[in-house]
């Protein structure tokens, strides 16, 4: 019986009825800053924050620099034209 009365009271209760409500940009601005507070939180509690730092640091450095290459890997055949 109380079963029935607990499957009973959970149907009424997940009865869904039309809400006639929206997100506005703030709120889910709000939940996205939330999210993000919540997982750099979660890295620098289990890290530690001055080698997290350092390697975000260096990841993004090694986007936006050159890459240097040498000329005699790129052009092989340039190098032996001037040797003559």
């Amino acid at each position: 019986m109380r079963i029935k009365l607990i499957f009973f009271t959970l149907l009424i209760y997940m009865h869904f009825i039309p809400s006639y409500a929206y997100f506005d940009p703030g709120t889910g601005m709000f939940i996205l800053q939330a999210l993000i507070a919540l997982i750099s939180g979660f890295f620098f509690y289990l890290m530690n924050p001055k080698l997290l730092l350092k390697k975000i640091k260096e990841k993004i450095h090694s986007l936006f620099s050159k890459k240097e290459t040498k000329e005699e890997e790129i052009t092989p055949e340039k190098n032996e034209k001037n040797k003559d």
